[in-house]
């Protein structure tokens, strides 16, 4: 249920995150999703992660419309100049944002929740989110990682 109801917010979520990264880095607040594309990638994090919340058997990965959307988000914070540090903070208040949600969630629910279940949805809350993490940062460096590659190829070169 809490998942469900994740999905169902994910457009009044959208802006506490976004209202917390210009705060974060000195970028221009509608730099941060400078389009209505890139600005549709954040419901549609939020929705990956409440499916994977909602179904912990299916797996995050590289395949799945998510991991791509997070690692576009990444191409374009190595654009903006993001380094690893500010997209990690980024999804810290992600993160923070969707506990917080989850905690006030859970809360409302009338029925009564075992704990372990409690404890296990956290979990994948947790764990979902560290993986579109993970693609962000991943892709935002493979354009310095090419970068470096080439420059030593070259004074190998050299030498």
């Amino acid at each position: 249920m809490p998942a469900a109801r994740l999905t169902a917010s994910k457009r009044q979520l959208t802006p506490q995150w976004m209202d917390r990264i210009p705060k974060r880095v000195s970028l221009d607040p509608n730099r941060v999703f400078p389009t209505d594309e890139l600005l549709n990638h954040v419901p549609l994090l939020i929705e990956g992660v409440a499916d994977y919340v909602q179904n912990p058997a299916a797996e995050i990965g590289v395949d799945m419309p998510v991991v791509a959307k997070a690692m576009e988000l990444g191409a374009l914070r190595h654009k903006q100049g993001f380094d690893a540090y500010e997209i990690l903070k980024e999804y810290e208040f992600l993160g923070g944002i969707l506990f917080t949600f989850f905690a006030r969630t859970v809360s409302e629910i009338p029925e009564p929740c075992e704990n372990g279940e409690l404890m296990a949805c956290g979990s994948r809350l947790y764990r979902a989110v560290t993986i579109i993490q993970q693609s962000t940062i991943a892709h935002s460096l493979l354009p310095a990682d090419r970068h470096v590659a080439e420059r030593e190829e070259r004074l190998r070169g050299v030498n």
